[in-house]
């Protein structure tokens, strides 16, 4: 199973109780992890977010909202890129 629909089953359908769950990208900008985060200190949040890996110099994420799709979330996640380099 593609890692985005591994994604998207996690956010919308599954009931695991995550607290940040991170669809990561490459150089290539070609899916390469599913981040996972469990906190057991705090309720889970349940936050979805796409972005880049730690390798790029920083982590850049756009929050993924049940009403979007991966790809609608990664074209916001790029505009921030862009207007934060321009």
């Amino acid at each position: 199973m593609p890692l985005d629909e591994v994604f998207d089953w996690t956010r919308l359908a599954s009931d695991i109780n995550y607290d940040k769950l991170i669809l990561e990208f490459n150089l290539e900008n070609k899916i390469l992890c599913i981040h996972t985060q469990l906190d057991i200190t705090q309720k889970p949040r349940r936050q979805a977010f796409v972005g880049h890996t730690g390798d790029l110099g920083g982590h850049i994420y756009q929050q993924v909202t049940s009403f979007q799709t991966v790809a609608q979330a990664w074209e916001a996640l790029q505009q921030k890129v862009y207007l934060r380099k321009g």
